[in-house]
């Protein structure tokens, strides 16, 4: 599956934060696999980095952690189409919105989030990191 991931979930692996680290570390992991292409939209990342530093992470680890994600993931750029797109929707969080409308126009199977509520009308299948880890377990079973 081609999934796109929310920020949130990255962010619980980068940052260990619990109870959600081991599902977004098992996923990313499945993505290295090659069980799962993975996709980060690319106005995450200074998301990524604002709110990880926030949280206390130091910068030099950070960039480290993060040359490996970009070495598993596929970066999505956001295109003018996409803003126009995801403005026209006028959803109540533009953030989600943007991440949905690139995830269907790069041909995304699921968007990988913890907030399934925040993506209710994003018109693409939306799953947990636990059932994007289970889809990779059942494709792993299939290959067998």
């Amino acid at each position: 599956m081609k999934l796109m991931f929310d920020t949130n979930v990255l962010l619980d692996m980068l940052l260990r934060r619990e109870p959600f680290y081991r599902a977004a570390k098992t996923i990313i992991t499945d993505c290295a696999k090659g069980n799962h292409r993975g996709v980060i939209l690319a106005s995450n990342i200074t998301d990524i980095f604002y709110i990880a530093q926030r949280e206390g992470a130091k910068l030099h680890p950070l960039y480290l952690a993060m040359e490996e994600l970009f070495e598993l993931l596929l970066i999505c750029e956001v295109k003018p189409a996409d803003i126009m797109r995801a403005m026209d929707r006028k959803e109540l969080d533009f953030e989600d919105c943007l991440l949905a409308v690139c995830a269907k126009r790069t041909g995304c199977d699921a968007i990988v989030t913890r907030n399934a509520q925040d993506f209710e009308n994003a018109g693409i299948k939306v799953i947990s990191p636990e059932e994007a880890g289970q889809c990779a377990i059942n494709a792993e079973t299939i290959k067998q």
